[in-house]
């Protein structure tokens, strides 16, 4: 169970949301993690990047940003910083 989320327009109705759990999962085209730190975001990349490779070398990790380099673009598109 969870609320209705904005993903890829923070200005319109969010659309009803739903999650499988990733054992369920019957066809798996991306997956995306949210970390919480309390340093530096750009300071545990390597570190992720290591456990990543650890749990799986042939997984790779693409597009690491943190929220904020996430939102930003999206309310400059909406002309609205």
């Amino acid at each position: 169970m969870c609320r209705d989320t904005l993903y890829a327009d923070l200005n319109g109705q969010p659309p009803p949301q739903f999650f499988i759990p990733y054992a369920q999962q019957t066809q798996i085209r991306r997956l995306t993690y949210q970390i919480r730190t309390a340093v530096s975001p750009e300071t545990i990349v390597p570190a992720v990047r290591r456990v990543v490779h650890t749990a799986d070398p042939e997984l790779p990790l693409v597009n690491v940003r943190t929220q904020r380099q996430q939102i930003v673009p999206t309310f400059r598109m909406s002309g609205s910083s």
